[in-house]
């Protein structure tokens, strides 16, 4: 933690309980307090009974509910039998990849609980202003980072397997129940596109091969045992991936090849945060993180696929809309 976040959490919490913090000074709701919450994230595990408060795009404090005394000066979301995250990361997508999805897919990240996406490639000339509009005041957008020319030996680097690609012929996403509902929600022009299986994939599961797919669960389950960062990106919107909802399958996969869920969602937070040297900024639900944040309705600790029970999306310290 920096030196920021080491003040902030020792600072904030006894300001908010004297009623003197800053942002009270006017007696008006300055910020979010979510409250009797569960807490998880895979620096410090699963932590109930909690209220998190936040203030601008920060998290100003975390502590058990009892213990915080925010008054009238919070919008206030009860967390009861809820359970807190930090904001998703996609490390592996491509904005510019498809023209018909450049305008769709920001929105579509922050309904699925995506808060940060790493572009891994693409022409310049057309990802700029895509990330200009991206990072503009106010926008329904995750936070995005982008890979431009390799300019020297990669040092520090994280595996991201883009499992969910390298399976698709085990774990075909276009039979699982929930398909048809997320691709209704595509853009016109792709719904029909997308509701057959890639033209490289036989149609007849009989005639699928699953090697790659199990050398692909083999080597990630191996890289976990050996201790590699890993870190979950989906290759969005190649081979039927829909952007934010393919977060969610790689997340699966993960789990199916041996990560815990708690680490499947380290591989999503934490794990990509520290790629960018941003542990201390983001990736963790405490003070004086960004404020990004999904609060679910069940636990992904006990069913990773939980994930997808998404009940309040807020990133930059804002709730979004997730409709």
């Amino acid at each position: 933690m920096n030196a920021r976040a080491r003040l902030v959490a020792g600072f904030v919490p006894a300001l908010l309980a004297a009623g003197a913090c800053q942002s009270a000074l006017e007696g008006t709701r300055s910020g979010i307090a979510i409250s009797n919450v569960t807490v998880i994230d895979a620096v410090s595990g699963e932590r109930p009974d909690q209220t998190v408060l936040i203030d601008g795009d920060r998290i100003a404090a975390v502590g058990a509910s009892d213990s915080i005394d925010f008054g009238g000066l919070f919008e206030v979301i009860d967390g009861a039998g809820k359970f807190l995250i930090p904001g998703l990361w996609d490390m592996h997508v491509h904005l510019t990849y498809d023209e018909r999805l450049v305008d769709f897919m920001p929105r579509a990240f922050i309904r699925y609980g995506i808060t940060s996406v790493r572009d891994t490639g693409g022409l310049m000339r057309k990802l700029r202003p895509v990330v200009e509009r991206m990072r503009a005041a106010g926008a329904i957008a995750p936070r995005v980072f982008f890979s431009g020319a390799v300019l020297d030996t990669m040092r520090n680097t994280i595996q991201v397997p883009t499992a969910r690609l390298s399976t698709l012929k085990l774990f075909p996403v276009f039979e699982r129940g929930d398909w048809a509902a997320a691709l209704a929600r595509m853009p016109p022009a792709l719904i029909e596109e997308w509701s057959a299986p890639p033209a490289w994939m036989a149609v007849d599961p009989a005639f699928r091969d699953h090697r790659f797919a199990q050398y692909t669960l083999d080597m990630i389950g191996r890289m976990r045992q050996a201790g590699v960062p890993i870190g979950a990106g989906t290759d969005t919107p190649l081979a039927h991936a829909i952007p934010g909802y393919s977060l969610h399958n790689e997340l699966e996969i993960l789990v199916a090849a041996g990560l815990t869920p708690l680490e499947a969602l380290g591989a999503a937070t934490i794990q990509p945060a520290a790629f960018f040297s941003l542990q201390d900024e983001i990736g963790a639900v405490a003070p004086g993180m960004h404020a990004d944040l999904v609060l679910l309705r069940a636990n992904p600790l006990a069913d990773i696929r939980n994930t997808r029970s998404i009940d309040r999306v807020i990133a930059r310290g804002r709730l979004m809309p997730t409709e």
